[in-house]
């Protein structure tokens, strides 16, 4: 694997990922900075093989442990927001990673006020974990993992359990995200989401099989129904 850095992208050349009978092989991806990028593909397709690779979790290459700044290496946030939880507390959730930022002490309660408002979480604060449905807790999670400030954000289908309004927000706060310079991946099964994207990636059983502009969706939909991505009549399935 060979990762190139620029000021502009971050290219990835040479995935190569093989479990069991699922291999996970891309030549090249591209990512420009400021920009938000949807991996669209069926379940099983690759969208989290791709991820966690990204991520450094399923990739045992030793030149991969180099970060993307010297600083703050990719953050990803799972599918399943429980499989991530780290205290019991709400507050302490989203302080957990301002910590390891060395943040200041004003600093992080700065940074939590920020981000228990902008993810409507305020109210929950002194909640246990346990006791949030799967819409808070994903909510809560997408204000950890945006805490870290990583300049590049790896997101699994991170609406998958959040109703429309919840979704509307967090795609609003994805906006304000790369408009700071740095980077959005998210993966979904839903197609509608190409509004909120910069480009789109289709994948389909480990491999890129399309790759275009947002604003080209329209060109692609027959093919987004071939995949059973869409249906006939625009609306999302899966």
């Amino acid at each position: 694997m060979i990762k190139e850095v620029s000021s502009k992208s971050i290219s990835y050349n040479n995935i190569d990922w093989t479990a069991g009978s699922f291999h996970l092989k891309i030549d090249k991806f591209e990512i420009k900075r400021g920009q938000i990028i949807l991996v669209l593909g069926e379940s099983g397709s690759g969208k989290s093989s791709l991820m966690k690779w990204m991520a450094g979790i399923l990739d045992d290459d030793e030149d991969y442990t180099v970060a993307i700044n010297e600083k703050i290496p990719p953050v990803y946030l799972m599918q399943n927001p429980n499989y991530q939880i780290i205290h019991n507390n709400v507050k302490q959730e989203i302080l957990f990673p301002l910590k390891n930022r060395g943040l200041e002490t004003n600093e992080r309660e700065k940074k939590l006020n920020e981000l228990s408002d902008s993810f409507k979480l305020s109210h929950l604060l002194d909640r246990n974990t346990r006791s949030l449905s799967l819409g808070e807790l994903q909510m809560l999670m997408l204000a950890a993992s945006f805490a870290m400030e990583s300049p590049l954000l790896l997101l699994d289908e991170p609406a998958s359990h959040l109703g429309a309004k919840r979704r509307n927000i967090l795609m609003q706060e994805i906006k304000n995200y790369v408009q700071k310079g740095r980077s959005v991946i998210m993966s979904s099964q839903i197609s509608d989401d190409y509004k909120y994207a910069d480009q789109i990636i289709v994948m389909q059983k480990g491999k890129i099989i399309a790759d275009f502009p947002a604003a080209d969706y329209k060109k692609y939909e027959n093919m987004l129904i071939d995949l059973g991505l869409i249906s006939t009549g625009d609306k999302p399935c899966g």
